[in-house]
């Protein structure tokens, strides 16, 4: 049982490090440069009230009450929001240089409201084929964690990193988000199409699959109940006509995929297509 819960806990808390609220767009031209951003909203009250949910259930941990959790939702984002100028420009001095040739940091956008944090990149391209390469710097330096430095380490967080029995967040599929944001995308130019592939790997999908209902279900369902509303966004948009897509929606030249992270029925990896037609 303590394993289990151990694996449980280090798996949302890499589902918060993934984010809450996912999008990411693309913006093509017809010789495949462009512009392409990434957004991710945290709630960071509604992740810890997700782990208070498997403390409940863990021998030897007292949960914190709900007055406690938000203090310390607010004091997380507060430590994120005081961050001086020049760190900031330092951080943004960083990211540029790690940038593959030919990729550029347009704009970053921070926005601190509550318990609810807000990070955007904007990036400016001469080939799509390379955005794939974008590698963040690691915490406390990538622009979308701005909490993640200041996150107040708890006893369970503790025991997790502590237990030779705990996953290692990294080791886990969608961990990479962070770190490399647009690495399941793949664009092909075949000439006359164009094809775009994303792959999407769904953590909370995969928590229910090695977390099973049978002894841990209330721990699980609790832990992952904030992600209820989550979801993952790809929008796509061209001068190139849509020749044949999944896409949840679609006009001619605009495409877009919406999947709702928590949804029973959806799948572990989510493949993500699209045609174009010069």
């Amino acid at each position: 049982m303590r394993k289990t819960l151990l694996l449980l806990m280090v798996i949302c808390a890499a589902i918060w490090l993934f984010g809450f609220d996912i999008e990411t767009s693309v913006s093509l031209k017809g010789d495949l440069s462009g512009k392409a951003s990434v957004r991710v909203t945290a709630d960071i009250e509604g992740f810890l009230q997700g782990m208070a949910g498997i403390w409940r259930h863990m021998p030897g941990f007292k949960a914190p009450t709900p007055a406690e959790i938000h203090q310390r939702a607010l004091a997380v984002v507060a430590a994120a929001a005081a961050k001086k100028p020049e760190d900031l420009e330092r951080q943004r001095a960083e990211l540029g240089k790690s940038l593959p040739p030919g990729v550029k940091l347009a704009s970053i956008a921070l926005q601190y409201q509550g318990t609810t944090m807000l990070s955007q990149l904007d990036f400016d391209f001469d080939d799509v084929r390379k955005l794939w390469q974008i590698q963040l710097p690691q915490s406390p330096n990538n622009l979308l964690q701005p909490g993640a430095a200041s996150r107040p380490a708890s006893q369970a967080t503790k025991a997790a990193d502590s237990s030779s029995e705990a996953a290692d967040p990294r080791s886990l599929p969608y961990r990479d988000f962070y770190d490399r944001p647009f690495y399941g995308l793949v664009v092909n130019d075949m000439s006359t199409m164009v094809s775009v592939m994303v792959t999407f790997a769904n953590p909370v999908a995969f928590a229910r699959l090695v977390v099973p209902k049978q002894g841990t279900i209330p721990a699980r369902d609790e832990a992952l109940r904030p992600f209820e509303g989550s979801r993952f966004i790809f929008k796509l948009d061209s001068p190139l006509a849509v020749h044949e897509t999944n896409a949840t929606r679609h006009d001619e030249h605009s495409l877009l995929w919406e999947i709702h992270v928590a949804d029973p029925d959806a799948k572990t990896q989510e493949i993500l297509v699209a045609f174009l037609k010069r």
